[in-house]
C-alpha cells in the first residue's frame, strides 16, 4: 500500500483558566505570542517577499510541503496499518529557532513511534525570520496537528490547497467540507456580541469572549485540586456552517490517571459555548477549525 498522509495545519492561541472567576489578562508579557495574534508572523526565507496579506498562506504552505517531503511513515506502524493524529506545539524564538517542542500522539499503542517521527520532522524545519510585535522581535507560539494516514482515497478531500504565486487568496471551493483554520478564513465565526463591531476588532472580540467563557465556566476537578495538580490541555474543535461546535478533540499534555478529569472538564466547557454566527469564505458559510490551550492552574 502506498503511504499517504494528510496534514492539516492549525493555528492557536494560549490562555490561562483559573479556579476563580477573575478576568484573565490578555497581556502575555514575556510569554510567546500566538501566531494568529502577532503583528508580524515568523517567516521562512521563501516567504519574505510575499505580500503581507498572503504571508500566512505562504508559511502554512511551506510547513505543509516540508512535512510531506520529509515524513517517513514509521515501519512499526505500517506493518499493522496503524494511524495517528499527533499534535505538535512549539515556539519560534527571537532568533528564528524552534524551541520548546512538545508532541502528543493519540495512538497509545505506538505513541512514541509517531511522536518521535513528528519531532524529527519539526526539528528539520529551517531557521525562520523572527516574528515582531509593537516593533519588537518576539517569540511566537504555534500548534500544528499532523495526521498520519494510510488511506489513499482521503488525500484529495482532506488536504488544504495553496496557490504557488500568492497572487490571490487560496480557493477552498474544492474542499468545501474541509475545515478552514480561523486565522485564514475571510470572515471568522462570531459571538453575537461581536457581530456589530469593526471587522479588524472581531478577532480580538472572539478571543476575549472565549477567555471570558472559560473563566466563568471552569470548575476545577475536585480530585485534581486535592492533589494540587495543574495541567495544560489542547482543545481542537470545528464550528460548522450552522455555527455549532462539532469534532471536539481534547488532549492533555501529560498522561496519568487524572487525564479523564481534565479532559471531561475541558469538553464540558467547550460544549457550553453558545451557537456562533458561522464563518464565511467567498461569502459562503464554511466549517472553521480552532485550537485553544487551556491551562488549569491553581491560584497560589
Amino acid at each position: 500500500m502506498k503511504n499517504i498522509i494528510y496534514i492539516m495545519i492549525l493555528l492557536s492561541f494560549n490562555m490561562k483558566a483559573q479556579i476563580n472567576t477573575e478576568t484573565i489578562s490578555a497581556d502575555l508579557g514575556d510569554d510567546p505570542i500566538p501566531i494568529n495574534a502577532v503583528e508580524q508572523i515568523p517567516l521562512p526565507e521563501s516567504c519574505k517577499d510575499v505580500a503581507k496579506k498572503f504571508q500566512i498562506d505562504c508559511l502554512m504552505g511551506m510547513i505543509n510541503s516540508h512535512i510531506k517531503s520529509n515524513l517517513i511513515y514509521p515501519e512499526d506502524a505500517k506493518k499493522i496499518k496503524a494511524e495517528s493524529r499527533v499534535i505538535t506545539s512549539f515556539n519560534i524564538d527571537e532568533k528564528g529557532n524552534i524551541i520548546k517542542l512538545e508532541v502528543f500522539a493519540d495512538n497509545r499503542e505506538l505513541k512514541k513511534v509517531f511522536e518521535n517521527e513528528a519531532k524529527r520532522i519539526i526539528n528539520l524545519l529551517p531557521k525562520f525570520i523572527p516574528g515582531m510585535d509593537k516593533n519588537k522581535i518576539v517569540s511566537v507560539s504555534i500548534v500544528i496537528p499532523i495526521e498520519f494516514k494510510l488511506n489513499e482515497n482521503n488525500i484529495n478531500k482532506s488536504e488544504i490547497k495553496y496557490t504557488n504565486t500568492y497572487e490571490e487568496k487560496p480557493s477552498f471551493e474544492e474542499i468545501d467540507e474541509t475545515p478552514i483554520p480561523l486565522s485564514v478564513v475571510e470572515q471568522i465565526p462570531l459571538f453575537s456580541s461581536c457581530e456589530k463591531i469593526e471587522k479588524k476588532e472581531q478577532f480580538k472580540c472572539f478571543e476575549e469572549e472565549i477567555k471570558k467563557h472559560i473563566d466563568n465556566n471552569l470548575k476545577y476537578p475536585k480530585e485534581a485540586k486535592k492533589e494540587n495538580l495543574e495541567r495544560k490541555v489542547h482543545v481542537l474543535f470545528d464550528i460548522d456552517k450552522e455555527g455549532a461546535i462539532i469534532n471536539l478533540i481534547v488532549k492533555p499534555l501529560k498522561k496519568d490517571k487524572f487525564d479523564t478529569l481534565f479532559e471531561e472538564e475541558a469538553k464540558r466547557i467547550i460544549n457550553k459555548l453558545p451557537k456562533f454566527i458561522p464563518g464565511k469564505q467567498r461569502n459562503k458559510p464554511v466549517v472553521v477549525r480552532y485550537v485553544v490551550s487551556i491551562i488549569f492552574k491553581i491560584k497560589k
